[in-house]
């Protein structure tokens, strides 16, 4: 499994989909709001929850990363398990017929 052009695909659609998502919804919000806040305080804001968001994406693109390498670290050492037990298998038969003869 190539993760690498996995995470590309993630990392373009979804995290920066989730951080417009999250900075246009902030705007709507403030807009709506407009009379309770400041100017600066409305760009402060704004500027901080993207960047928090962006943070947020981050991490949970890591953690995709992680999960992804454990199942293929556990799956590998599944595959080296079963070859070894089917290696066993063969020498024992091969063993067992050398001895027959």
């Amino acid at each position: 499994m190539n993760i690498e052009k996995y995470i590309t695909i993630i990392y373009n659609k979804l995290i920066k989909t989730y951080v417009a998502i999250s900075f246009f919804s902030t705007l709507i919000y403030f807009v709506i709001n407009s009379n309770l806040y400041t100017p600066i305080e409305i760009i402060f804001y704004t500027i901080f929850i993207t960047i928090l968001f962006k943070g947020l994406g981050n991490i949970m693109l890591s953690l995709l990363i992680l999960l992804f390498q454990d199942a293929r670290k556990e799956e590998i050492l599944k595959y080296n398990e079963l070859n070894s037990k089917i290696n066993s298998d063969i020498l024992e038969k091969k063993l067992k017929n050398l001895i027959k003869k």
